[in-house]
């Protein structure tokens, strides 16, 4: 079967994937802000989002959902709210135009359901060790990790490895302990992956 997955630079491709992860639509939507869109706050999207599902770069650095933008419906139009540091009076405010490019998951059918968003602050346990525990079983392919707005890349910064109850991410590369941009403790590190229901 091929799915689509956002790889490192930020491109859509298709990947050929060994088993059933049921369909999902993606869509790719990208906006140069007018002054209207900054004095809104907000940008109207083109489809109703699956929760959790979407991908935010501002330019070339990946957002944050919560931190740096939410998601509303009002009156059955979804909108990507500018929020935080991206709000008016945020610290990295968007001015008219910026580039703003958002991919989210429309539609789901059959058995892939649920997407999650995970954020997880580092331990001394954690660079000890050289891994992170999230506490789901992720589906194959599924898996973002967002450091310092940054998408990681597997192979080049994480492996997973699927346990029976939970799913492993080991540090590589630049990220382990002696990289280059080895995490530190107190840093965050956001998650974005699919499960099963």
């Amino acid at each position: 079967m091929k799915v689509l997955r956002i790889d490192p630079s930020g491109t859509l491709r298709e990947v050929n994937v060994a088993g059933s992860l049921g369909s999902i639509n993606f869509t790719k939507e990208r906006f140069t802000l007018t002054p209207v869109d900054v004095s809104n706050g907000f940008v109207a999207l083109a489809s109703t989002p699956i929760a959790n599902s979407l991908t935010v770069m501002v330019g070339v650095t990946t957002r944050v959902e919560i931190r740096d933008y939410t998601v509303s419906t009002v009156m059955g139009v979804s909108r990507l709210n500018f929020a935080g540091p991206l709000g008016a009076a945020g610290v990295s405010a968007l001015e008219a135009n910026d580039e703003v490019s958002v991919e989210y998951a429309i539609e789901p059918i059959t058995e892939l359901t649920e997407f999650v968003k995970y954020s997880h602050t580092l331990t001394a346990a954690d660079i000890s060790n050289q891994y992170i525990d999230l506490p789901d079983l992720i589906q194959e392919l599924s898996l973002d990790m967002i450091v310092d707005c940054l998408l990681m890349s597997e192979d080049l910064h994480y492996q997973i490895e699927q346990l029976p109850t939970f799913t492993r991410i080991h540090l590589i590369g630049p990220l382990a302990s002696a990289g280059v941009s080895a995490l530190v403790e107190g840093e965050e590190v956001f998650f974005q992956y699919a499960i099963s229901s």
